[in-house]
């Protein structure tokens, strides 16, 4: 997967760069106009990140000329504070959420996450990292290689990869695997949950101790 930082001043721009490659995320920088403009011309990223308080750079042309041009990747606008009297304007222009500087580190992944896991949803795909899913095909790989799973264990993945961000106690899951609560089930979530990680990764799902299990997206 492919980001694209836009923007011109390394202050601002080094710190999510280190966030990003931090995360193990394959993250481009364009810091000129060219370098902004072929970025984009070649629509081969699912995340943008737009540096609106650059010099050299004309942020909301860029973003309007993505857009004419069928861009569809994920936008965030990043803004410096009292830029904008209507701040809302980048979403008007095509940006999917905007955050206004200074900004936390966590509070752009949580944006990142919640975005991107929302528009890889909505196109029938999810992509978490080293795994990849294909809901509509009904296909699970890992580092692109085809990983072979019991209905059991796929329908326990979709569950939780269709609401990364949330904990899902076993009696939920047991739910979702057999129609029923009860204990016998429940113990059996625990069985799904470890074959399911010695076929996609021990980091693939987090156990949340006393609560349950949740699956981390991408930051």
């Amino acid at each position: 997967m492919k980001w694209l930082l836009v923007g011109d001043d390394e202050s601002s721009a080094l710190p999510i760069i280190e966030l990003m490659q931090r995360s193990g995320h394959d993250l481009d920088w364009a810091s000129s106009a060219y370098e902004a403009e072929l970025g984009l011309l070649h629509l081969v990223h699912e995340l943008v990140l737009i540096d609106f308080g650059s010099i050299n750079l004309n942020p909301l042309r860029l973003l309007r000329g993505y857009r004419r041009h069928g861009g569809t990747a994920v936008v965030i606008a990043v803004l410096p504070q009292d830029q904008f009297d209507r701040p809302e304007i980048v979403i008007e222009e095509g940006a999917d959420h905007y955050l206004m500087q200074p900004f936390e580190a966590q509070d752009l992944g949580s944006r990142v996450r919640e975005l991107m896991c929302r528009s890889l949803h909505e196109r029938g795909a999810m992509s978490m990292g080293k795994l990849g899913i294909d809901i509509a095909g009904h296909r699970v790989t890992r580092d692109g290689m085809p990983v072979t799973l019991r209905h059991s264990e796929y329908r326990l993945l979709i569950a939780l990869a269709n609401e990364p961000t949330r904990v899902f106690t076993r009696s939920e899951l047991a739910f979702h695997l057999y129609g029923r609560r009860r204990p016998v089930a429940v113990r059996a979530v625990d069985l799904v949950v470890n074959d399911l990680r010695d076929k996609l990764g021990a980091q693939s799902i987090m156990t949340v101790r006393g609560v349950g299990y949740r699956m981390p997206c991408f930051l």
